[in-house]
């Protein structure tokens, strides 16, 4: 539920997160009440930081398959063992590719996290690392 701006008052709580998280909220809630400044300048809803955190996490799963073969190609070439002509249409595959992932992560954010579910070769694996907050509805009754 924290940002990084959030995050280093979880220490003044002993570390306890979800005390330091209702202490924060509450003051956030007083602050836009009163008009006075609020120990933090926003929280984070858990829900939308899980959520970037599934973009972001499978953002870099695609773009490492589709860049770490064409890495590979490039040392390949480097020490001779791949042709300029090979290089090129490595280069060429590997930005049309890229192209599709562009089209696929510039989708509205709701699709796109629907859309990633959709994909359970990767996502059931990611979820069992990092649990849906409560209020999420997920695409498929895990």
């Amino acid at each position: 539920m924290f940002d990084d701006e959030s995050a280093r008052h979880v220490a003044r709580f002993m570390g306890d997160e979800a005390l330091a998280c209702q202490v924060l909220s509450d003051d956030h809630a007083n602050a836009l009440q009163t008009g006075r400044p609020p120990i933090i300048r926003f929280i984070i809803p858990e829900q939308f930081a899980w959520e970037q955190k599934l973009i972001d996490d499978y953002y870099d799963y695609r773009y490492r398959q589709v860049l770490d073969p064409l890495y590979e190609q490039m040392r390949q070439w480097e020490t001779g063992e791949l042709r300029h002509y090979d290089i090129d249409r490595a280069i060429h595959a590997t930005h049309k590719k890229n192209q599709e992932l562009y089209s696929l992560f510039t989708n509205q954010r709701d699709f796109l996290v629907r859309l990633i579910q959709m994909d359970r070769d990767w996502f059931e694996p990611w979820l069992v690392e990092h649990p849906a907050p409560e209020g999420v509805a997920l695409v498929w009754p895990f």
